[in-house]
C-alpha cells in the first residue's frame, strides 16, 4: 500500500472552489482591482485573472474599467453581479417572525414580518411562505430571482438531515424539516441554521456590542425564551453535535431526572400551572408577568415559585 504525499491530497477543485468564493467575499466588502484581490489572496495577477473570469463567466461577477487622470492603462474593478438574483432570510427567533431579501452584496432591500408568534405553528409557518412571495413581488426585487434561503431557527436538530429533536416553540418539531418545506415550494437551496449562533455571528460583524478584537466569546440571549453560543478563535464553535454552548437545548440523560425545564417560557407555563392549586399565590389570577416578578417573589419566599426552582435547578 502506498502513502500519498501532501500534493496529491490537494484537490485541484476544491481549491479553485475555495478561491472563488475568497474573492466573492473580498467583493461583498466593496469593488476591488485584480491587484488588489491578487495582494489580498496572495497569489499572481495571473492566478487571480483565471479566478474572475471563471466567475465572470457564471455571471457572478462583472468588471467595469476606471477612468483616472494617471497616465497609463487603466484599471479593471470588479464587483459582485447585483442583477444575479436574491436571497431570503427567515428569523424565526422572536414573536415576531422577520423575513428580508437582500441582494449579493447583503444589503436588505425589503423585508417584512409576522408579528405576535408565540408557537410556530402550520398556520405562522404558511404565513411566512405568503410574505415571502410577496416581497419577492415587489418593485423593490424587480426581476431577480431567489437565490437561496436561510432558516434562523430555534431548536435542535440534526445537522446532517435538518430534523428537528427539541423546539418547543415549533410545534410537533419533530415532523417539521424546513429545509424540505421551502426548498419544495421555492426550489432553491435552503441552510437551516441556529438562532442563537447567527445572532452571536451578527452581533460579532455588524454589532457594537462585541469588540472587533473579541477572539473567544460568550453570547446569551434571554427573552421569553433564552439561549447561548460559544466563539473560540474567532470562530462559532459548534461541538460534535452542533449545539455546543447552546444553554437552552441541555438535555437530561436516560435515567435522571426528567423534570427540568429548558426555556424561560417553560418556567412559565410551569408556574401557571402550579399556581392554580394555591388560588392564594399572587399568580393564580396574574396571567402575565415579568423574569424580575419570578426573582422578586422567590426572594420572598413564594411557595410556587420555589417550587418550580427548586425543580428547574436538579
Amino acid at each position: 500500500m502506498s502513502v500519498k504525499n501532501s500534493n496529491q491530497l490537494k484537490n485541484p477543485i476544491i481549491i479553485r472552489i475555495a478561491n472563488q468564493y475568497q474573492v466573492v467575499l473580498l467583493l461583498k466588502k466593496k469593488p476591488r482591482s485584480c491587484r488588489d484581490l491578487a495582494r489580498k489572496m496572495s497569489l499572481s495577477n495571473v492566478a487571480l485573472k483565471n479566478i474572475t473570469d471563471e466567475l465572470q463567466k457564471e455571471d457572478v461577477v462583472v468588471s467595469y474599467v476606471k477612468n483616472n487622470t494617471k497616465k497609463g492603462r487603466f484599471p479593471s474593478i470588479f464587483s459582485l453581479n447585483e442583477n444575479l438574483g436574491v436571497f431570503c432570510s427567515i428569523d424565526l427567533s422572536r414573536r415576531d417572525l422577520i423575513v428580508a431579501i437582500s441582494d449579493v452584496n447583503d444589503n436588505i432591500i425589503v423585508r417584512g414580518v409576522v408579528p405576535d408568534i408565540l408557537y410556530i405553528d402550520k398556520k405562522a409557518i404558511e404565513e411566512v411562505t405568503s410574505l415571502i412571495k410577496h416581497l419577492l413581488k415587489t418593485s423593490e426585487v424587480g426581476n431577480r430571482p431567489l437565490l437561496g434561503i436561510c432558516v434562523s431557527t430555534p431548536g435542535e436538530f440534526d445537522q446532517r438531515t435538518k430534523d428537528f429533536t427539541y423546539a418547543p416553540r415549533i410545534v410537533d418539531c419533530t415532523n417539521v424539516n424546513f429545509v424540505h418545506y421551502f426548498g419544495n415550494i421555492f426550489n432553491v437551496p435552503v441552510s437551516v441554521c441556529n438562532d442563537i449562533n447567527l445572532g452571536l455571528l451578527g452581533e460579532y460583524n455588524f454589532g457594537s456590542s462585541i469588540p472587533k478584537e473579541a477572539k473567544s466569546v460568550y453570547y446569551a440571549f434571554l427573552d421569553f425564551v433564552s439561549g447561548s453560543a460559544l466563539m473560540f478563535n474567532g470562530d462559532i464553535f459548534v461541538g460534535s453535535r452542533g449545539h455546543a454552548g447552546e444553554a437552552a437545548s441541555y438535555k437530561n440523560l436516560p435515567g435522571e431526572y426528567s423534570g427540568r425545564f429548558f426555556t424561560i417560557n417553560d418556567i412559565y407555563e410551569e408556574i401557571h400551572f402550579l399556581a392554580k392549586d394555591h388560588p392564594e399565590d399572587p399568580f393564580y389570577s396574574q396571567e402575565r408577568f415579568s423574569f424580575d416578578d419570578i426573582v422578586r417573589r422567590y426572594n420572598e419566599g413564594d411557595k410556587v415559585i420555589n417550587e418550580v426552582v427548586e425543580k428547574s435547578a436538579r
